[in-house]
């Protein structure tokens, strides 16, 4: 799974089903690096949204490609990551 593939599936739950997110009022933004990384910003308040590119956000994380999906997959404990700093 590349992140391009976690962002779009992240996208058609979050637009398919705006609800899911009802409770949550912040903005992400992802910085994701290596040849298959790149910079989401991913918008939980109303009108929820998810692009690629800058922005302003409330909480940022940064990390590798690798981690990223790591991270999703379950392959990466994300509390030992951040403490290793491989998220920032």
């Amino acid at each position: 799974m590349t992140p391009q593939e976690i962002i779009a599936k992240w996208r058609a739950i979050c637009l398919g089903d705006p609800q899911r997110l009802q409770d949550v009022d912040a903005v992400f933004k992802f910085v994701v690096s290596g040849s298959k990384g790149g910079t989401w910003i991913v918008r939980c308040r109303s009108p929820v949204s998810i692009i690629e590119g800058e922005g302003e956000a409330d909480c940022s994380f940064e990390l590798s490609a690798d981690d990223f999906v790591g991270v999703i997959e379950g392959r990466v404990n994300p509390q030992q990551a951040f403490l290793e700093g491989k998220i920032t």
